[in-house]
């Protein structure tokens, strides 16, 4: 099975995933509630807007990639962007039209592979664009990727991800006590990682992951000629990533030890003005 081949299982795996995902992610309260914001964006708000000059996404474009069904989109919609959501996920999409028209949201939505994202969207370009959270390990090539987003920037336009950290991918998802155990590779071989699952509850999907160290994500930033402006490793996730983790406050996850590992990162890069 060849790389277009694997990321069409994976495509079919999210069409499946998204049916699931309505009530995963709590739709029915973001739609109803106009102040409600996904956990991710409540999240990653902060560290976004310290590197904006009003400190605001209000009236600027921003495209979501990979954005699923789009409840993080909706949210950035909710604090004032004139917001893009893109996914290659058709069901995803059809879901996120869905929801942005029982919120009344005037958001676009778009179905494209993330490579052809510049040839779906034309002359569109933006202000910011935004990933967020498990999005790196379903791409194989990250110097495509990164050639992608400068395409979609603006001259001056910020990129902002906060996604699992690397290490993360390594461990053994599957251990139930607190001990860190490496199973998998760190470095990218070109060889995904394949598996099956049920994202559905239903059919099991075969998917592949592609890991990518840290050096290989900046790499891929700066080689595509963006200028990298933050740089940072958290101690948390927004999800359940290892069944010992311990749920905060805030409703992120850590590890009962803290210090041991970091498990997400933030990369802030902004393309140079003209």
């Amino acid at each position: 099975m060849d790389t277009s081949q694997q990321m069409d299982a994976n495509r079919q795996a999210w069409d499946h995933a998204a049916r699931s995902a309505v009530g995963q992610y709590r739709t029915k309260k973001l739609v109803a509630d106009p102040n409600a914001l996904s956990l991710m964006v409540k999240t990653d708000e902060p560290f976004l807007l310290d590197h904006l000059p009003d400190h605001s996404v209000a009236g600027l474009d921003l495209l979501h990639l990979q954005c699923s069904i789009g409840t993080d989109t909706l949210s950035w919609a909710r604090l004032g962007a004139r917001a893009t959501g893109l996914d290659f996920s058709g069901e995803a999409i059809t879901t996120a039209q869905r929801l942005a028209a029982e919120a009344g949201l005037p958001v676009e939505f778009v179905e494209s592979n993330v490579y052809d994202a510049v040839a779906t969207l034309g002359a569109q370009r933006f202000d910011i664009v935004y990933s967020s959270e498990g999005v790196l390990c379903w791409l194989p090539d990250l110097a495509g990727w990164a050639r992608q987003i400068y395409g979609l920037l603006r001259p001056g336009g910020l990129f902002y991800i906060r996604d699992e950290h690397p290490i993360l991918r390594t461990f053994d998802f599957e251990q139930t006590d607190d001990v860190l155990t490496v199973i998998h590779p760190y470095f990218n071989s070109g060889q995904p990682h394949q598996y099956l699952e049920q994202p559905d509850g239903d059919v099991d999907s075969l998917v592949f992951e592609w890991p990518h160290s840290l050096s290989e994500i900046v790499t891929a930033v700066l080689g595509a000629g963006l200028r990298v402006e933050a740089l940072l490793e958290h101690k948390f996730l927004t999800w359940l990533g290892l069944p010992f983790m311990v749920e905060g406050e805030s409703g992120t996850w850590h590890l009962p030890r803290p210090d041991v590992a970091p498990l997400s990162f933030t990369l802030v890069a902004r393309r140079p003005a003209d």
